[in-house]
């Protein structure tokens, strides 16, 4: 009786000393006949077709990891292994990396065209890294509107990257961004991490509501007193040239509708390092001078190694921010990404 056609079959061979099976071999005929699975056990033999649901369903829990959940809600991510544009993004997004002229984003062209910034190989946290060699006034860039990064009520997400250096012998005089998000300026509807000017330099996150709703009153930012600031300060930050450190930032409740308190929180290597409480309201829209909206830049005057970028659309916990720092092998878009 024909149970099951196949192209292979398994030779069962007995063990000398025993009634059972002990060994199977897999064989594929050249030509021939049509042939069967069988398994012979001790007394009888069973059709393979009767055990094969079994078989294909251990052999599917086995090859299959689980997929942690703190991964839920990633949708875009750069590992910077071979290429620098991005592994994981939106299937109506857009994963390239793009190169402006300047901050004023007036000229841009898809790829990287700076000639001090390329991949690195072995060289990151996992795997390749991004590297800065020297200071540029060109601009590394992805598009973050057009990957659904966009303001809307109550928003929530995660920014999770790599940096490597000693911030007070690398880098040149001036700020650093390595990164920033925004469709206008630093200081309006924006975030950003950064290292300040002076020796030895704090490391900071900002996030900057529409300039008009956290400063209405249009004081200068030098006057504006430290503790008004919407940005966290970290004094003496343990970034050094020879280890990684894993920078995190998560915000929620933006543009809330009841009007309620926003909120940001800054972790260093899976520790929070302070958090930021308060009404936060953001837009971004298109202009003539930046038709793209907002945008993620990388590497503003920044010399070093970035490796790793993940965002989430909502604001990971304190605790799944120290498991993502352990997990060093979720670097990789899973398989189940949204990759086009």
């Amino acid at each position: 009786m024909q149970l099951l056609s196949v192209t292979r079959y398994m030779k069962i061979r007995k063990c000398r000393s025993s009634r059972t099976t002990r060994a199977l071999e897999c064989h594929t005929p050249s030509a021939g006949p049509t042939v069967h699975y069988w398994i012979l056990t001790m007394r009888r033999v069973i059709p393979v077709c009767l055990l094969l649901p079994a078989i294909l369903a251990g052999t599917r829990a086995h090859s299959q990891e689980p997929r942690p959940a703190l991964l839920d809600g990633r949708f875009f991510a750069a590992d910077f292994d071979g290429t620098e544009d991005a592994g994981l993004f939106p299937a109506n997004g857009d994963g390239h990396v793009y190169t402006a002229d300047s901050l004023a984003v007036r000229k841009i062209k898809r790829g990287n065209h700076i000639e001090n910034v390329h991949i690195a190989k072995g060289a990151g946290y996992t795997g390749d890294a991004l590297y800065f060699a020297a200071k540029t006034t060109q601009v590394l860039f992805f598009k973050a509107s057009a990957n659904g990064i966009q303001p809307r009520d109550n928003w929530a997400g995660t920014v999770s990257v790599w940096l490597k250096l000693n911030p007070d012998t690398d880098l040149p005089a001036g700020f650093c961004d390595p990164i920033q998000i925004t469709s206008k300026k630093w200081n309006d509807a924006s975030f950003f991490i950064d290292f300040d000017r002076q020796l030895p330099r704090d490391f900071r996150l900002g996030v900057f509501s529409d300039y008009g709703f956290w400063n209405p009153m249009d004081v200068k930012f030098e006057d504006v007193p430290v503790t008004e600031r919407p940005m966290i300060t970290v004094k003496k930050p343990s970034f050094t040239k020879d280890a990684w450190t894993h920078v995190v930032f998560t915000f929620g409740n933006i543009n809330s509708a009841q009007g309620t308190a926003s909120a940001a929180s800054l972790y260093l290597n899976g520790e929070p390092q302070g958090g930021l409480h308060q009404p936060m309201h953001f837009t971004w829209n298109k202009t003539d001078d930046r038709p793209d909206a907002a945008i993620i830049m990388l590497g503003i005057g920044y010399v070093g190694y970035l490796d790793n970028l993940s965002i989430w659309d909502r604001a990971l916990s304190a605790d799944e921010v120290r498991k993502f720092h352990t997990l060093k092998h979720v670097s990789t878009p899973p398989k189940d990404s949204l990759q086009q």
